[in-house]
């Protein structure tokens, strides 16, 4: 009798330090905030996180996650599913291609950092596809010059109906500038917390491009506070 007590007792032990164990082990993996299923053409899910939006879906090259994602651009990325052509290409820097795809609904150029421009993520943990870095190049090249024929040309290297640029691209545009190998303080400086282009930045087709001031032929489409996008002519 003794020993089948001390039998249960061992057993009630151990099934409870489990239980503790795996209550442990819980509270290092928090559940999500929220999941929202988006559905369409790629069956796009967002998970809310405590901080940050983590963005899955999976295309005709398999499943894809990426862990950033602005809710401020979803009218803007509803727009492009709706109104753009299925088989167009937006021309946007690589932040905003897993968006452009799972969300528009529409090719984008770039979807992926390069390796070589990994140090300019804060956490890059989580990234496991990469784009080549000569077309990060030519997207930062297009967006960076001066010259509007170079961004027209590099828009046709890819078959880039539209291109997109949004609010924060004047903090990404440091890195932009580093990227084809320019000071980027020349462009861009400080403002408190934010970024603002300088006189040499402000000739920028990206700075041109926010203020509706370009003289590229491309046509403003669709604006928001976020974001614009314009179609290349005869597109």
């Amino acid at each position: 009798m003794y020993k089948l007590v001390k039998k249960w007792f061992l057993i009630i032990a151990v099934a409870a330090i489990a239980v503790i164990v795996a209550a442990v082990a819980f509270s290092f993996y928090p559940s999500p905030l929220s999941i929202d299923n988006l559905g369409g053409k790629y069956n796009a899910t967002l998970t809310r996180w405590s901080d940050h939006v983590q963005l899955t879906y999976t295309d005709e090259t398999g499943q894809h996650s990426s862990a950033y994602f602005d809710d401020n651009l979803k009218d803007g990325l509803n727009w492009i599913s709706a109104q753009t052509p299925e088989n167009a290409t937006i021309f946007a820097w690589w932040d905003y291609g897993h968006m452009i795809t799972a969300i528009g609904q529409r090719n984008a150029v770039a979807r992926n950092p390069s390796q070589e421009i990994l140090p300019s993520i804060s956490d890059s943990s989580e990234i496991n596809e990469f784009d080549t870095n000569d077309k990060i190049v030519d997207i930062a090249q297009a967006l960076i010059t001066d010259n509007p024929s170079t961004l027209l040309e590099l828009m046709e290297k890819y078959n880039a109906d539209y291109v997109m640029v949004c609010k924060d691209d004047e903090i990404k545009a440091a890195w932009m500038c580093k990227a084809v190998g320019l000071n980027s303080t020349d462009y861009v400086s400080s403002d408190g917390p934010l970024m603002k282009f300088t006189d040499l930045g402000k000739t920028t087709m990206l700075s041109k491009l926010l203020d509706n001031n370009n003289d590229t032929g491309l046509t403003l489409v669709y604006q928001n506070a976020q974001m614009k996008i314009y179609q290349l002519s005869g597109a």
